[in-house]
């Protein structure tokens, strides 16, 4: 399939508009020449295709794939999320993980882009207390949490009251993470044993005749 290019009179070369995963993957295959169709586009258009590029990039981190799906919703005039998930070809549930990034702090968004932290493991960070994320942050990056066990983390850690500062919410977080390795068995009580007495008394004596 042909990619699309404009001609750049000031540069006096031809410009990329649609193809450039195709045009980037040809040059890695050593190719000099590939298919190509020359089109007048708009100024207004070609941010918009650009933009459509983008986000579909694999090299692209999630959080700045996030800007450009809502720089892309202005210049496509304000559509619903679910028009601009078409118009990307992405389905709307994953538009909205993609979205989800941007709602963590500076510093995990920092970490999604450098690749410390990925998207995946970053969702379990989702809606916690801000000591939390930062301190369950520190400890996913540092101990190689995977992301399922990330999310096994933050949900117990949502049961808790929020941490009052960052040391109580490293020690709560590191407080959780003993409690799911180590989880404590259940022991057997006075008061549990007493139903089963109660239950054989009663069966001994109608053994007997007494009852």
């Amino acid at each position: 399939q042909p990619i699309v290019v404009r001609y750049d009179e000031p540069s006096d070369r031809y410009v990329v508009v649609h193809g450039e995963r195709r045009w980037r993957a040809s040059q890695l295959a050593g190719l000099t020449e590939i298919p190509a169709i020359v089109r007048d586009v708009p100024s207004g258009r070609r941010l918009i295709q650009q933009l459509m590029e983008n986000i579909v990039r694999d090299d692209l981190n999630p959080v700045d794939r996030s800007a450009a799906l809502r720089l892309l919703k202005v210049q496509l005039g304000d559509p619903p999320w679910e028009a601009v998930a078409e118009a990307v070809g992405i389905k709307r549930s994953r538009l909205f993980q993609l979205l989800s990034t941007e709602k963590l702090p500076d510093d995990i968004q920092d970490d999604i882009r450098s690749g410390r932290l990925s998207e995946k493991q970053s969702r379990a960070l989702q809606n916690l207390d801000p000591l939390l994320q930062i301190a369950l942050r520190d400890v996913i990056v540092s101990g190689h949490v995977t992301a399922e066990r990330g999310t096994s983390i933050a949900r117990e850690l949502r049961s808790h009251p929020a941490p009052t500062d960052e040391t109580a919410a490293r020690a709560l977080v590191q407080t959780v993470i003993q409690q799911i390795a180590n989880p404590a068995r259940p022991s057997t009580t006075a008061t549990d044993q007493r139903p089963a007495q109660e239950l054989l008394a009663l069966l001994t004596q109608a053994a007997k005749g007494d009852s």
